[in-house]
Formats: structure tokens, sequence, C-alpha cells
């Protein structure tokens, strides 16, 4: 009679596997039967008879299935690689939009003022004594003539001139003119209006100028002259705005003088003679 059969179960190393479950082997009992042999028919004999002995089946003990673990190694299989040639590339010129242009580092940088960039690759400076009024230009016909001059810019070859003292050329002037009565420009490119008291600016003016000597002027743009002495004297210095008579303890032999009395002198106002205090009298 064999006994049962005990599994063990089997353990797995890292490769994940389930268990492996043996069934029991079941060894059936051996019955012997002991064998009568047969007489032998060629002459008598005395045969014993044969004795089986039973046959004992002892039990099987299965052990447990051992799975050794398994380790996965990665494979590599060697590959002839051939080297990577990097082809140079040559980039494209950068193109600036108009108004900008390219340094030699290759950036795009305002035109600035006083030039102009056309294409968006180089700048151009304005023709002499002009300017511009933006710091991205496009054209020459942006630039015009700075203040104190005056001229038309159409191209390349033109130019700006210079104003003359009196005249008056703002910025952008195409034609020089006068500086208008009533005012003065002073380096032909300012306009300001002449209001010192006595002035006097009738046109042309680059400064501002007092009513000259022999004149009264009742504006800064009008002017009379003084008469000449005849009766009576009148004084017209510089800044005179209007006509007075000689004053009083002075004489004055032209409008434009006027000189003070002595003190034995007798100057009443419109004097132009020198006259002596009268006898009985004290001047």
């Amino acid at each position: 009679t064999c006994g049962p059969t005990t599994n063990v179960p089997t353990t797995c190393g890292p490769t994940t596997c389930g268990p492996t479950t043996v069934g029991p082997t079941t060894c059936g009992p051996t019955t012997g039967t002991p064998t009568t042999c047969a007489p032998s028919s060629l002459s008598p004999s005395t045969v014993s008879p044969t004795t089986c002995t039973p046959t004992t089946c002892g039990p099987t003990t299965v052990g447990p299935t051992s799975v050794s673990p398994t380790t996965a190694e990665p494979t590599f299989t060697p590959t002839s690689l051939s080297p990577i040639t990097q082809t140079p590339t040559t980039s494209a010129p950068v193109i600036c939009p108009p108004g900008l242009y390219r340094d030699p580092d290759g950036k795009c940088l305002q035109c600035g003022f006083n030039f102009y960039c056309p294409d968006g690759g180089v700048r151009i400076q304005c023709p002499g004594s002009s300017i511009t009024s933006s710091n991205r230009s496009t054209s020459i016909s942006d630039c015009f003539c700075d203040a104190g001059f005056y001229g038309e810019i159409t191209g390349a070859s033109s130019f700006c001139t210079v104003c003359e003292i009196g005249d008056y050329c703002p910025l952008g002037a195409e034609i020089n003119r006068r500086c208008p009565p009533g005012f003065y420009c002073p380096g032909a490119r300012e306009l300001k209006e002449c209001n010192i008291t006595g002035s006097f600016c009738p046109g042309g003016n680059a400064e501002q100028t007092l009513c000259p000597a022999g004149q009264y002027c009742t504006t800064n743009t009008q002017n009379e002259t003084c008469p000449e002495p005849l009766i009576v004297a009148y004084s017209c210095l510089p800044g005179t705005t209007r006509l007075d008579l000689c004053e009083s303890g002075f004489r004055c032999p032209t409008p434009s003088e006027k000189i003070q009395c002595l003190e034995n002198e007798f100057c009443p106002p419109g004097t132009f003679l020198n006259v002596s205090c009268p006898q009985g009298f004290v001047c």
C-alpha cells in the first residue's frame, strides 16, 4: 500500500510563474497469491510448491520541482555605424524693413535722425544742413532744411543755403524771406516780437533795436522824424516814443543832442541855444 504523496509548492524566482501542482501518485495494493505448480509429465517427481512472496510496494515520494530563477540580460547586437557628417549651412542675409538698416552684426537698427533707409540695408545721410523729424525715415523726401537754412531737397545733389542776416528761415524753409515788421529774427532761425518800450522793428531785424536818435516811434513799426529847432527845440534821443520839447535845464542844439546847461545859463523847456541868466535873476 502506497501512502499519499505530499506536494511542496514551488518557489519562483524573479521570473513570475504560477505554482506547479503535482497530484499524488497512488499505488494500488499488490496481492501476492501463491502459485501452485503442475506436476511434470516427464518423470514423476515431487515438486515443492512454489510460494510467491508478495511484493510490497513502498510509498513513492515526489519531491518539489525546483525552478531556477531566470535573469533576463539585455542583448546587444553590434551595429556598424557610420560617422555623421554635418553639412555647414549658409544663412541668408537679414533683410530689414524700410526705415531700419542692417549693422555689421546683421541686426536691424533704427535708421536714426538725419538719415534715411530706403531698402532696409544701409542708411544714407541727408544732404548738407538738412535733417529729418523721424528716426525711421525711408526716403530722401523726408529730409528738409534745418532752421537758418533754406532749399528744396529733391535728390542726393540737393543742398541747403544759409539764410542772410535779417532773414527768417524756419525748419523746412524752401525759400528765404525777410524777418517781418514788429519782430526780430536772431540767427535767422527764430521769430520774436519786439516788446521793449521805444523799440523799432520795421522788418528785417536780426535783433531788437530802439527807435533811432532824431526820431520818435509811436509803435515798434512806425517812426517819425523830429523837427529841427527853429523857435523851440525838441529832444529825440534813442528810444523816444513821442515828440517832446527839450527838457528844462538842458539845451538841444539838434533833436539827437541834449546838453545840460551851466549854472549861469537860462534854459527853459525847448532851449537849443545857450542863454546867460538875465541880470537881477538867479538861474
